[in-house]
């Protein structure tokens, strides 16, 4: 009986099995392809954030050896390090602070929370230092004025962040009470980071007076996040007091 089945040349495999083999091949090369990009994609973001991390490690040990010259040397191409500096410090204070009264209130109320206000807070003290420094005729942009006071942040965020290793070692009051020295800081960085600039020229605002509105401005809005907060807190705390 004639057998019509055909064979390869070269490794003596029946054709059809071949082809089929060939057809398998190249149905799972888009597949290969597709996990070969999401692999490359996890590792592009993974080489960034190690990028970033190694460059604000830079800028923190340069901050804490010399804050005011660090700051005046910055420019608005260091905004993603300000950022870092006001996101570290408001999530190691709301923590350490939290360690003290978790027991009154939720995580969420005790910790979340107030690190989102906080934050909002200080990118809410670049905005106004920025507002008075233009009627000051200085030039400065919102994302340079970050960036420097970014670089005076990062003491203070050190002390929130010791003072949260305290809390941590169960050494609660501790931790609270360097906290609570870092937020003593805090007012020097608005001055720091206003002086940390220029003039472009004549006229403008006196520097008495857009000291004095910077504070009036910065009180204003530290009131009301510290009322918000004090507010939402107490809500809790008595709403598990219900049945009184």
């Amino acid at each position: 009986m004639a057998d019509h089945t055909k064979f390869c040349g070269k490794c003596g495999t029946a054709a059809e099995v071949q082809a089929a083999s060939n057809e398998t091949a190249a149905a799972s090369e888009p597949v290969q392809a597709g996990t070969s990009g999401n692999d490359i994609k996890d590792n592009v973001y993974v080489k960034q954030g190690k990028e970033v991390g190694s460059m604000y490690l830079a800028f923190a040990l340069a901050a804490i050896k010399a804050p005011f010259t660090t700051a005046k040397q910055t420019d608005e191409t260091g905004f993603v390090n300000g950022i870092i500096s006001i996101l570290l410090f408001s999530v190691f204070y709301s923590l350490t602070s939290y360690n003290l009264i978790g027991s009154f209130v939720s995580f969420w109320e005790g910790a979340i929370v107030p690190a989102f206000l906080l934050t909002v807070t200080f990118f809410l003290f670049a905005g106004v230092m920025t507002l008075v420094l233009k009627l000051m005729n200085v030039g400065a942009t919102y994302k340079n004025v970050l960036a420097r006071y970014g670089a005076l942040l990062v003491f203070p965020g050190a002390l929130a962040m010791f003072g949260f290793v305290l809390a941590l070692l169960s050494l609660n009051f501790l931790g609270v009470f360097i906290a609570l020295m870092s937020v003593v800081f805090i007012p020097l960085t608005f001055f720091g980071t206003m002086f940390s600039f220029e003039r472009k020229g004549p006229g403008g605002l006196d520097a008495f007076y857009g000291i004095v509105l910077t504070n009036v401005l910065i009180m204003i809005i530290s009131i009301l996040t510290l009322a918000s907060m004090v507010q939402r807190m107490i809500e809790e705390i008595t709403s598990s007091f219900w049945f009184l």
